[in-house]
């Protein structure tokens, strides 16, 4: 049989074998050889990974603060919370976490814990850039071989419930009764895929069904997607739609039946963001800090005939409600595949302008990272991205703020002058590739007009997601601009 693994963007072509049983503590290192150590901590898909390569660093597990916003909202809005009697239906939300007290014993337990999966913490809105993944095969005997890149030019997703950050809160009116809007449009690569285009809306009613749409340029019409093509592979590649975060299908179009609960690991507090890649035959994996925490595991099955799996089964975080891993069985039961995130949770989030660069409100003696275009060409100059390259390099350190150095909001009439290392001044014209993305860590010392800048490579929107926002109080006075329509990455927005 045939294992599909979905690394943020990575995908792989696996076969399936099974684990012992044992237990890890902070220190460990788990590989191959003792896989079997970390069986009773891990989904049957990610322990498929361990056995066969993904390496885990074990770590103690550290507590995740909230932000303040979204604790204040749960408090003042939880209260007024009610579902129907089946628990598809849930009234009086307005923002926040809409069950914070979930019993393991209450009939309507696997609802309430997917209500709040659904609107977990995240974002307003999002607006990602030049993102890419890789599609192909691996072997515990050579490097990923990828058989398919893709890049999106273009992601946006707009929120109109729940809203935290961004005027106007806690909602959009809407008489249509969106959750969110969400586009991904054109497709840069593979080029028979040039200028497609995808539109999604999702309702706050969990019975009604997307609506998505499809553009294709050589037919240059748009066609309704079915529901059922939620959970097909699009394009070549071995996700769905439904597959993406761990599961991004609408709630009501599943029945959910809670397994139980359980300590298990989970990436949460990653170490770095982009990810660190592993090395050798692994490469296809990522290197993270692992740690235990309580998770629900909730099945799901579909209410729809011609869905291509029998179930799904979803182990989500307590304290986030976020998916660290999910596993997918074909229609004969058999596991399928897996779905495997990475989380950096930071103490604030990284910012970048919509149209260019800039860093987020400072806060003293703190790092900060804000995304910048970089030249134009792909770092490794050729048609099959380089998972292995080095991603880090100097770009400028700057003090006093010179002019060739100044950094600030790109617009119609300012253009931010960075020379990134001999490479062409920025534009904004320049968002054409995923390299062309770069983080920027700024930090700024008391005192001082002085900022280093280090860029780091962007590897994909997988791992990239967050809000735009807007700043009312001055940043980094590097231009004496403000900064509008922040667009938050990577990070999960803890104060």
């Amino acid at each position: 049989m045939r294992l599909v693994i979905t690394i943020s963007a990575a995908l792989g072509t696996l076969l399936l074998t099974s684990p012992a049983a044992a237990d890890v503590a902070p220190g460990d290192r788990i590989t191959m050889e003792n896989a079997s150590n970390a069986q009773d901590l891990l989904s049957p898909g990610m322990n498929w990974c361990v056995a066969h390569g993904f390496p885990l660093t074990i770590t103690a597990t550290k507590p995740i603060a909230l932000p303040r916003v979204f604790t204040e909202a749960t408090e003042k809005y939880s209260s007024q919370v009610k579902l129907s009697d089946d628990g598809l239906r849930m009234t009086g939300y307005v923002a926040g976490r809409p069950f914070p007290g979930v019993e393991a014993n209450d009939a309507l337990a696997p609802w309430k814990i997917m209500h709040n999966y659904n609107y977990a913490l995240a974002f307003d809105d999002v607006d990602v850039r030049n993102f890419d993944l890789d599609t192909g095969s691996i072997s515990i005997d050579r490097p990923f071989q990828v058989q398919r890149h893709f890049v999106g030019d273009d992601f946006r997703r707009l929120y109109y419930v729940g809203r935290l950050y961004v005027a106007p809160t806690p909602e959009i009116p809407n008489r249509e009764g969106y959750q969110y809007k969400e586009t991904l449009h054109p497709f840069a690569e593979p080029f028979d895929l040039k200028g497609v285009g995808l539109l999604y809306y999702r309702y706050v009613d969990p019975t009604r069904r997307d609506d998505a749409w499809l553009y294709t340029p050589a037919a240059h019409r748009v066609r309704r997607l079915p529901a059922t093509q939620q959970s097909e592979a699009l394009f070549g590649q071995d996700t769905d739609q439904d597959s993406y975060y761990g599961y991004s299908g609408q709630i009501g179009s599943m029945e959910w039946r809670l397994v139980g609960s359980k300590t298990m690991l989970a990436s949460l507090h990653a170490p770095s963001f982009p990810v660190k890649w592993a090395t050798g035959a692994a490469d296809w994996a990522f290197e993270s800090d692992w740690e235990k925490h309580d998770v629900w595991i909730v099945e799901g099955r579909s209410k729809v005939d011609e869905y291509s799996y029998s179930k799904r089964v979803l182990y989500i975080d307590k304290d986030l409600y976020v998916i660290p891993y999910s596993d997918m069985y074909d229609r004969r039961g058999e596991l399928w595949k897996a779905w495997i995130n990475h989380f950096k949770h930071g103490r604030r989030p990284a910012l970048a302008c919509d149209e260019g660069l800039g860093a987020e409100r400072p806060r003293r003696r703190r790092a900060r990272l804000v995304l910048a275009p970089g030249p134009e060409v792909r770092h490794d100059r050729g048609r099959v991205h380089d998972r292995g390259a080095d991603r880090v390099r100097a770009v400028v350190s700057c003090r006093r703020k010179p002019a060739s150095t100044q950094v600030g909001v790109l617009d119609a009439e300012t253009r931010a002058n960075i020379d990134l290392g001999g490479q062409r001044p920025v534009d904004r014209t320049f968002f054409r590739d995923l390299n062309e993305l770069r983080a920027l860590q700024v930090r700024e010392r008391p005192g001082e007009d002085e900022l280093d800048l280090d860029v780091v490579d962007h590897p994909g929107a997988c791992l990239a997601f967050g809000a735009v926002g807007r700043v009312d109080a001055p940043v980094l006075q590097v231009n004496r601009d403000r900064l509008e329509h922040l667009l938050l990455v990577g990070h999960l927005p803890v104060e």
